[in-house]
């Protein structure tokens, strides 16, 4: 009986560490933490290099480069450039055909992935070499951009003197496997990365990697994606880089001007997030805990009333009994509402919520299947296999 109770005051303080956490990184994502309305004069605004890095991207190339393209910014001071990683379908023949009176947009080359180098960090870093732009502006292939962005995010970034500035982008979703599979990765994230920490603390972690907005000096000095080029997930290390190097970092809110659809359908959203998941908790003792946490996330919001029901009746409905079924049923609906608030945030049907044991339990299934596929040297991205065997190879 005892540990059902101890259990209880356990998952007490879980769930309110759990909702604190997620209550502060909806309030910077969605309200106080969104930015706009600051920008500059035309002839204030600086150079901007646009890069962005793309492997077998025929699907969201066209989308992303054309919302760039109608970009408000000055085109006299705005270069975009397109990284071809190395694709095998039409991403570099739409770039050449959307070039055409744009002569601000350009192809470029990545170099052959070295050794120890992930995918993405080579391209990016291919596309920085060709970059003379004052500030350089990292945006992933899947992106929509609304037209105001740059003008919008560059002067937000220069008139607070920021090395680097990162967007939290509005997610959209088409399948039944993308609303499953998602918002339990991000419920999970948010218990480790915190946006607050990542903006205060230059020890911490976090950002948003499909937009990095860098001061090019700031970048030089860390030493650009080399710094991380064995890194699969970029965007936790490269501002912590960006910190230690005396430059300021902000992580805030760009839903309104920014959105993406990670993946098209379950088995994509499976494999990116296996990437994901796994990489984000590289050390073997945190991911376990992690899994722990998660699992109990998943369950005990159902079991622990139901335990201490019985409890209270094997104890002939003594008060304490009672207590601790009051206060492992108030536990569950605080976790509900909070789970409700995440689906409410990502603009889904709120019946995605009651799936949270779920869609919780196959976020744990997915991180094991990322760490397993690791050890193997088999954790795939893009028909490039990362782990211990063969890391930085590719085929």
């Amino acid at each position: 009986m005892m540990w059902i109770w101890l259990l209880t005051l356990l998952w007490m303080f879980a769930v309110s560490d759990a909702l604190a956490k997620m209550l502060g990184e909806l309030r910077m994502t969605y309200g106080l933490g969104q930015f706009g309305g600051g920008a500059r004069r035309e002839n204030e605004l600086p150079c901007v290099s646009v890069i962005i890095p793309a492997r077998n991207e025929e699907r969201n190339i066209g989308a992303c480069v054309r919302s760039l393209i109608d970009q408000t910014y000055p085109k006299d001071k705005l270069r975009i450039m397109i990284v071809d990683d190395h694709s095998t379908d039409r991403t570099a023949d739409i770039v050449r055909e959307m070039q055409r009176g744009a002569a601000y947009v350009e192809l470029v080359a990545a170099r052959d992935l070295p050794p120890g180098w992930c995918g993405k960090n080579n391209a990016c870093f291919s596309g920085a070499i060709h970059a003379d732009g004052e500030w350089l502006c990292f945006i992933d292939a899947d992106t929509v951009s609304e037209p105001d962005l740059l003008v919008e995010a560059v002067s937000f970034a220069t008139e607070r003197d920021l090395g680097l500035l990162s967007l939290n982008l509005r997610h959209t979703f088409g399948t039944f496997g993308e609303r499953f599979l998602i918002p339990p990765f991000f419920f999970s994230s948010s218990l480790e990365i915190s946006i607050a920490k990542a903006n205060k603390e230059t020890e911490a972690g976090g950002g948003c990697g499909q937009f990095f907005l860098f001061r090019k000096e700031a970048y030089d000095k860390i030493g650009g994606h080399e710094a991380v080029r064995g890194v699969m997930i970029e965007d936790v290390e490269l501002p912590k880089h960006v910190k230690r190097s005396g430059y300021r970092y902000m992580w805030i809110g760009g839903e309104r001007f920014m959105r993406i659809r990670l993946y098209t359908n379950i088995s994509e959203a499976w494999k990116g997030l296996r990437r994901q998941g796994f990489a984000t908790l590289r050390n073997g003792v945190a991911m376990w805990l992690h899994i722990l946490k998660i699992l109990g996330f998943a369950w005990l919001p159902l079991l622990l009333p139901l335990w201490n029901a019985r409890q209270l009746f094997a104890s002939g409905f003594s008060a304490f009994g009672m207590a601790f079924l009051i206060l492992s049923i108030l536990e569950t609906l605080s976790f509900i509402v909070m789970y409700v608030g995440l689906i409410s945030a990502l603009r889904l049907p709120l019946g995605y919520a009651l799936l949270f044991p779920l869609s919780l339990s196959a976020q744990v299934i997915n991180m094991i299947d990322g760490w397993l596929k690791k050890r193997a040297g088999r954790l795939e991205w893009k028909k490039r296999f990362y782990g211990t065997p063969r890391q930085g190879k590719s085929r």
